[in-house]
């Protein structure tokens, strides 16, 4: 991660496997939820269609307590792409 940082800190794929390193990893190893929550937020700004983004945004917003947040974005992913199953998967886990 380090070298990819290095090569473009900015770059779309260099903040996105940031994110989901911070949003996944254990706080021992580099986790941190806010972080992954301020990183997955840009993003989305960045790219609002990706529904990759908006859906690792949404379990950043899990993870930091804030489901009402989550619940909005998985629907609305869902309402452009009822068969996204990643998508159906977190608004049944959410109900």
């Amino acid at each position: 991660m380090n070298k990819l940082k290095k090569l473009d800190s900015n770059h779309f794929y260099t903040r996105f496997v940031d994110g989901i390193w911070k949003l996944r990893a254990p706080v021992m190893f580099g986790g941190d939820r806010k972080e992954a929550l301020e990183i997955f937020t840009s993003l989305h700004k960045s790219y609002p269609a990706d529904e990759d983004v908006s859906l690792n945004l949404a379990v950043a917003y899990i993870e930091n307590d804030d489901e009402s947040k989550a619940i909005s974005i998985v629907n609305s992913v869902l309402n452009r792409n009822p068969n996204n199953l990643w998508a159906a998967k977190l608004a049944r886990e959410l109900e």
